[in-house]
């Protein structure tokens, strides 16, 4: 893995005014480990896990802003500056494409930690707080809130959790679920 101060190190190969938009990642035993980074955000300074390469999808700066140019456009001066510079890691160019078969082939990688696609429109501008583009999530997932646990809670041995919701009184979706190490460490925390 790469240390955060190694994706710093990068800085010096983009050239003055360069704002690259992306996803810190963690590559971890043949696979990307989301839960790495969501370790990170729950455990700061020593100890935390260490950061990986960036995956860089946008362009917000190119010797200026750039968020009012066509997605189509960004990309290519994006494509452009990892070509011209010869950039690597720490610094990764997340792969595009506008053929859906080559998109359907990415749903496969789920072996690999894939877990959503992203589509963009071509023709529309970056819009800062608003979220224009579309994901497919490759499984399905939902938010949900522990209500209860059994035991300590620096080792909680099950809970009951239910889905996140809004408004209203919570439901409990599931009365005994197993709670692994990582989650306990989350209650607990």
């Amino acid at each position: 893995m790469q240390s955060e101060a190694s994706i710093w190190s990068a800085r010096p190969a983009l050239p003055a005014g360069t704002g690259p938009d992306g996803e810190l990642v963690v590559w971890e035993s043949g696979r990307l480990a989301f839960e790495r980074l969501q370790q990170r955000l729950a455990r700061r300074g020593a100890g935390a896990p260490v950061a990986g390469p960036l995956l860089v999808f946008g362009l917000v700066h190119a010797g200026g802003n750039v968020t009012g140019w066509p997605y189509a456009r960004r990309r290519a001066a994006l494509e452009s500056l990892f070509a011209d510079r010869r950039l690597q890691v720490p610094l990764t160019l997340c792969p595009s494409t506008t053929d859906p078969a080559v998109a359907r082939g990415w749903l496969e990688w789920t072996a690999a930690g894939l877990e959503e696609l992203c589509f963009m429109r071509l023709d529309e501008p970056y819009v800062r707080g608003a979220r224009s583009w579309r994901k497919y999530k490759v499984r399905a997932t939902a938010d949900a809130i522990v209500g209860a646990v059994t035991g300590s809670l620096a080792a909680p041995p099950d809970g009951a959790a239910g889905p996140l919701r809004r408004s209203g009184p919570p439901a409990v979706h599931r009365a005994q679920l197993v709670i692994t190490a990582y989650e306990a460490g989350l209650v607990a925390s």
